[in-house]
């Protein structure tokens, strides 16, 4: 591959010459350029790109850790950021912690030692590692000046900047609709007891029922990891436990589907003697038999502003004091719960 010293050699020039044609960071008389030119489209020379930004200390790169490529609400959010990212000039590094927080820390190793601008961070760590979160936030204040933007977690009370869903609420929401829709003995399956997310959406849940004057009960609540298996077998202890239920709320629409097989192999029909809500509004929750009601929350949206908020911290250009966005939800009703309604596709989830 051809250097910059090349490049000066062909055309009889210095490297400084070659140099400030490049960059047009000085005048160079049209019969030089010309030279340089020539020169670079014999030796096909290309500018090493990330070698001249990690001079001026941007790299044009960040750097995207997600929980994992098998949760199919992951891929709708990065579309989000690859498609921010790349036209705004930014290159991605994706990498998966695929859950576990031992590989989500040498993910960021991997990602500093690349010398990124910043990163977006799905994080599945617990809430109790408050340590693990202060060292994130001191990134930005460091001498490496790395930003960091939190994706679906809400960590804006250690400084770092979030972009997040309010999921007591949605939790809430989903309970609500459930107990309007004649459900009184209400199941969860859940995510992972150490994510603050589940616990959110788990707080909402009891919220519901303690508004409507029931009591929350633990043995109601199974827990899973997102995957549609987990959702599986979590129904399946339900039911082998022989706990009476007339609602389901999945935390997610993955282990939703789950549930919906569980639950047909053991002949209890959906939704005349028992309702599901999903949460995310994936595409899956549009495809299944029956249609999945869930709680929609903008998948590629929430991507899009991650990378516009990362780029203006990067650019400088994020307004002071900003330090939290909070992507709104709303329900969608489908067959799980109402019979008589339409699969309500969203075609930007296909």
């Amino acid at each position: 591959m051809a250097t910059i010293k090349d490049v000066a050699k062909r055309a009889g020039v210095s490297i400084s010459t070659v140099s400030n044609v490049l960059n047009s960071s000085k005048y160079v008389s049209d019969e030089l350029t010309q030279k340089v030119q020539a020169a670079i489209a014999d030796l096909h020379y290309r500018v090493d790109v990330t070698a001249r930004n990690m001079k001026i200390r941007n790299t044009k790169m960040i750097g995207v850790i997600v929980s994992s490529f098998h949760i199919i609400f992951v891929p709708q959010v990065m579309n989000g950021i690859q498609k921010y990212a790349s036209e705004h000039g930014y290159q991605i590094l994706f990498y998966s912690s695929d859950f576990s927080f031992e590989k989500e820390k040498h993910c960021v190793s991997l990602l500093l030692d690349h010398k990124v601008d910043g990163i977006i961070l799905n994080s599945v760590a617990s809430y109790l590692e408050k340590k693990y979160f202060r060292e994130l936030a001191s990134l930005t204040a460091s001498h490496k000046k790395v930003f960091v933007v939190s994706l679906e977690r809400n960590l804006s009370s250690y400084g770092i900047f979030s972009v997040h869903v309010n999921n007591f609420l949605g939790g809430k929401i989903a309970t609500k609709y459930l107990l309007e829709g004649g459900c009184s003995h209400i199941a969860v399956i859940s995510g992972p007891k150490i994510h603050d997310v589940v616990y959110d959406r788990l707080c909402g849940y009891r919220a519901a029922l303690e508004d409507a004057g029931l009591v929350y009960d633990t043995s109601m609540i199974e827990y899973g990891d997102y995957t549609t298996l987990s959702g599986y077998l979590a129904m399946k202890r339900i039911i082998m436990n022989g706990i009476q239920f007339d609602g389901v709320f999945s935390c997610n629409d993955q282990m939703a589907i789950g549930v919906l097989k569980a639950m047909k192999e053991n002949r209890i029909d959906c939704p005349s003697r028992v309702k599901v809500i999903g949460f995310d509004n994936t595409y899956v929750s549009s495809i299944a038999v029956p249609s999945l009601t869930t709680i929609n929350v903008p998948k590629v949206r929430m991507g899009t502003v991650a990378a516009q908020k990362l780029t203006e911290m990067i650019e400088g250009t994020l307004p002071s004091g900003e330090i939290t966005y909070e992507i709104p939800i709303g329900l969608v009703q489908r067959t799980t719960t109402d019979p008589d309604k339409e699969n309500g596709i969203e075609l930007e989830d296909w």
